[in-house]
């Protein structure tokens, strides 16, 4: 069965009962990649904050979730700009390092520490990424650390 044939069964891909048309592919892949554009409005505020750090992680994450979600496709309306494991795994590292950034950001600590943090956050999600990305402590590590600095500086 090709790629362009999704949803077709049977011997010689002949049954169409479960096939989807054209359109119905490419609505799903657009509703996918577009729902990506509600990143922009953080990426203003924060560009318009001066909050570049967290604007470009924001920006990091929009871009390769797109073309990830757009790669990602059954059928006709793939497109892939580059390998598709190297879209996923900075899709995902884009996904836990927005998470880490946001919510390091409602922590009340200095910008030095604040931004140290988000270095280091970030170079250990990636880290833990090269050896298990689909990991459930590489989305729950990162959000609990990130959450329990938060805590621990607001009751401070």
């Amino acid at each position: 069965m090709t790629r362009t044939r999704i949803g077709w069964s049977g011997w010689g891909c002949t049954d169409d009962i479960t096939a989807q048309s054209y359109s119905r592919q490419l609505t799903a892949a657009l509703l996918l990649t577009i729902s990506n554009l509600f990143f922009i409005p953080p990426i203003i505020i924060a560009v318009r904050r001066l909050y570049i750090t967290e604007a470009s992680v924001f920006l990091f994450t929009m871009f390769f979730s797109t073309f990830y979600h757009a790669c990602d496709q059954p059928g006709v309306s793939v497109m892939c700009i580059m390998d598709y494991d190297t879209l996923q795994f900075c899709d995902f590292l884009g996904s836990v390092s927005s998470i880490w950034v946001t919510v390091l950001c409602m922590a009340r600590i200095t910008d030095k520490l604040k931004h140290m943090l988000f270095m280091l956050g970030c170079l250990l999600i990636a880290m833990s990424m090269q050896l298990d990305r689909r990991g459930l402590w590489n989305m729950l590590g990162p959000i609990l650390c990130a959450v329990l600095v938060m805590v621990t500086t607001w009751s401070w």
